[in-house]
């Protein structure tokens, strides 16, 4: 994973990271989209995140469209503290800022 300007250290993952987003287009230029972020499960931590998305889209023609999007995405984090038995601890961490681009045909 790569965030906040720099790269995560390796490390075993129990899960593969994804996204699942949903949106709707406003116009021809813009569309917004609600983001679920599982960001993999590193040993003993689960990391997720939710995003909320504006989008610029620049259509080429009737078949091919560029689309950048950014806002604000709010990470959390539950880890597994091995203490005689398990514990959950919830961490939500602060804001941060997310981009993205597509080109979709």
């Amino acid at each position: 994973m790569y965030g906040d300007g720099r790269a995560t250290e390796g490390g075993d993952m129990h899960w593969r990271a994804y996204e699942v987003s949903f949106g709707d287009v406003l116009n021809d230029y813009f569309s917004v989209y609600l983001s679920y972020l599982n960001e993999g499960h590193p040993v003993d931590h689960h990391r997720d995140g939710f995003a909320a998305l504006g989008s610029f889209r620049w259509s080429v023609g009737n078949r091919l469209a560029f689309e950048f999007s950014a806002g604000p995405h709010f990470n959390v984090e539950m880890a597994v503290l091995q203490i005689g038995q398990p514990i959950f601890r919830l961490d939500v961490h602060a804001q941060c800022r997310i981009f993205g681009r597509a080109a979709r045909q």
